[in-house]
């Protein structure tokens, strides 16, 4: 498979209870904006997940369209396919980012939101993605650039460790950094850039960053040098900024809207 990110049925539900926090659904609204689907346009999602941001571009493409939302795991495929039922021309499968199963020029725009950076050959998964547009068509790929975080925590040796196993799971937890040259060398004209700030100055459970928490700490594997204990420790401190007043999380994710040469 094209992508080392994968989800078990209860990952998907935590998963889907972050994205319907006004922070991602912010961040999907900017990356709808970015993209400015217009009626009758066929768009492929690369990366659909639980399939809300197919269902809002299935909104906007209207029936005279066609979303295509491909994911590798079949729990969030299930779920996305759930979700859309009632919009038929709204589809969903599973796909390898590497290898996509459609023609040339398929489609009028490609999308993929916080899913790049788990895929190992990011290369070859932007050839593809070029490959499958139609000229002209927009690709818009959101993701996050992890030296951006700020989290505080009281003790700050813990919060680096921690977060540096969490991060191993990205093939490049720094991708926004060198997506420029990678479009570019993929054919992509780069035609916007943006940066999508999350700032969490308070601990409070409609927030992106307390959802964060619990995919962290569900995530990690313990062992070779982390204790659960250490785990449970990181949780319980975070907690407790929150109710000392002390909560800050801020991060930045990148918008990036390319087009492939009429």
């Amino acid at each position: 498979m094209a992508s080392i990110l994968q989800f078990d049925d209860e990952a998907a539900r935590r998963l889907e209870k972050m994205y319907t926090t006004p922070d991602v659904v912010a961040q999907r609204a900017a990356t709808v904006e970015a993209l400015r689907p217009a009626e009758g346009e066929s768009i492929l999602d690369i990366g659909a997940g639980n399939g809300f941001l197919a269902g809002e571009l299935g909104d906007r493409v209207g029936e005279t369209g066609q979303i295509v939302g491909i994911d590798t795991s079949e729990s969030m495929v299930a779920m996305a396919q759930a979700r859309c039922a009632d919009q038929p021309w709204v589809r969903f499968e599973v796909g390898d980012a590497t290898a996509l199963a459609f023609g040339h020029a398929s489609f009028d725009a490609a999308v993929s939101a916080q899913v790049f950076s788990y895929i190992p050959d990011v290369n070859a998964a932007l050839r593809e993605t070029y490959r499958i547009l139609k000229p002209g068509g927009h690709f818009v790929l959101l993701d996050t650039d992890w030296n951006t975080m700020s989290w505080n925590s009281s003790d700050p040796e813990r919060m680096s460790k921690i977060m540096k196993i969490a991060v191993s799971h990205s093939a490049d937890a720094f991708l926004p950094m060198t997506l420029t040259p990678r479009l570019m060398a993929a054919g992509f004209e780069i035609i916007d850039r943006a940066a999508f700030p999350i700032f969490n100055p308070e601990y409070d459970p409609e927030t992106y960053s307390y959802g964060l928490i619990g995919m962290i700490a569900s995530s990690l594997p313990t062992g070779d040098g982390l204790a659960q204990e250490e785990v449970d420790a990181w949780v319980a401190d975070l907690h407790e900024t929150g109710r000392n007043g002390d909560y800050f999380f801020s991060i930045n994710r990148f918008i990036f809207v390319a087009r492939k040469p009429a």
